[in-house]
Parts: C-alpha cells; sequence; structure tokens
C-alpha cells in the first residue's frame, strides 16, 4: 500500500521495529533511535508551527547529518514541504531555486554555514527577504515545558498525527521538492508526492534484496533523489 503519507511509514516503522532501534547515525558517531527521531520531530514542530504554514514548501540547507533527517521529518509531522536545496550549486542557482519553489524561510545550521564557507550566501538570500533560521537557535530557545510536550507526544504520536494531521494530509499532497542539477540551464524543482516516493520505494524493495542486520551508508547528499530515498528513507522504514 504506497497510499500513505511519509509520516504515516514512520509511524509504522517504529511500531513494527521498536522505539529503542537505532536507526541514523552520523559523522558524530552518536546513534538515534525510533522514539528519539520522533521525540525530536515534535520538539521542533512548535517552531515549525509559528514561522510558517500548513503546506507551505520550506527550504533546507543543510548537509548529511541526522539532524537534517529529524527536520525533514518534523516538516512531515507537521504538513510542510521541505525543498532540499543544493548548496554546491552556486549563488544563482540556489537563488533562483528559492524562487521557484516560493521559498520565503530556510532552515539551517551557523556550524554548516562557517564549514561550508556559505556566508555570502546566506547574506545574499537575506537580502533578497528570506527567513533564516539557525537550528542552533531553535536549540537555545527550547524549554523543558517543549521537552516533555515533545515526551508526551512521542508516546502517543498516532493520537497526535491521525487526529490532528491526517485528516488534512493526503498522499496525493506534495511531500517533498527537489532540484535538477541545472547542467542543461536553468534548475528545475521537481515536486513529488508521498505516492511518488512510496512507490518508488516499494520498486527498490523487489530489486534489492535486504533485511535489518544490513546498514545503508549514505555516499549521495539528501538534496539527490537516492541519497534522500534510497539511502534515507527506504532504511528507516524497514529497520
Amino acid at each position: 500500500d504506497y497510499k500513505k503519507t511519509l509520516f504515516q511509514s514512520l509511524l509504522e516503522a517504529k511500531a513494527i521495529h521498536k522505539g529503542p532501534t537505532k536507526i541514523l547515525e552520523d559523522i558524530t558517531r552518536v546513534p538515534l533511535n525510533y522514539a528519539q527521531l520522533l521525540t525530536r520531530c515534535f520538539v521542533l514542530g512548535p517552531t515549525i508551527n509559528r514561522i510558517t504554514d500548513y503546506q507551505e514548501t520550506v527550504g533546507l540547507l543543510l548537509p548529511n547529518m541526522v539532524a537534517t533527517v529529524v527536520t525533514f521529518f518534523a516538516l512531515q509531522a507537521y504538513g510542510r514541504v521541505p525543498a532540499l536545496l543544493n548548496y554546491s550549486a552556486g549563488l544563482a542557482q540556489i537563488e533562483l531555486a528559492c524562487q521557484m519553489a516560493k521559498i520565503r524561510c530556510i532552515l539551517t545550521s551557523r556550524k554548516f554555514v562557517e564549514l561550508a564557507n556559505l556566508f555570502i550566501l546566506i547574506v545574499r538570500l537575506g537580502e533578497k527577504g528570506l527567513q533564516i533560521v539557525y537550528l542552533e537557535d531553535i536549540k537555545a530557545e527550547i524549554r523543558w515545558q517543549d521537552k516533555l510536550r515533545a515526551g508526551l507526544l512521542s508516546r502517543f504520536p498516532n493520537y497526535y498525527y491521525y487526529k490532528k494531521l491526517k485528516k488534512a494530509s493526503n498522499p496525493s499532497d506534495p511531500a517533498v521538492v527537489l532540484f535538477t542539477s541545472g547542467s542543461e540551464g536553468e534548475p528545475k524543482g521537481v515536486v513529488l508526492s508521498h505516492e511518488n516516493i512510496q512507490a518508488n520505494l516499494a520498486q527498490m524493495t523487489t530489486q534489492i534484496d535486504f533485511n535489518q542486520k544490513d546498514i545503508f551508508f549514505s555516499a549521495l547528499p539528501l538534496f539527490h533523489a537516492f541519497g534522500l530515498t534510497a539511502c534515507i528513507i527506504l532504511p528507516i522504514y524497514h529497520g
């Protein structure tokens, strides 16, 4: 059944493989399990609700790290559409991508901006009127009440999702915006629905024989179609 939303499948994966199962790890080598992933989604969620609108396209300017995956699924949990920006594309193409996808808010990281030397890009995007939100700032504003609420929601995520959001969510709605490389001219924005991605995932499972003992290593950035689907979403859904 591919007619389901991405967050719905995440909830199903947690129910099947159980909350303590480790599912993600990045260069920091600190693993994250299903329960922690959901808790962090609900910690980030109230900020997402405050600064963006339902089904708004939100830019993600982040590298391959656990926080990026958390942010991606937090946007899914609250009915937003992540647009994964290619930070290696250059200033002009990123500006064009933001215009094309009607992005008005970009989530990024101060540490990443510093390490990738993206200061000029960030200043330019700010001058264009885009709201730049740093994950470090969101983290600094989190209170113990927010953590408590997130912990409760992560214990009963189905109640939140199916009561609050599921009625408004449709598998045919946009789930993510990816961009072509622009090698043949201006980059194109590709809008993928939940059904599109779910169908791709189902096709992959017919071609690759894997099980819960396997480990996926992602050598592709998340703004790449395979980097997102084959290397991140697929293994998360299958334990």
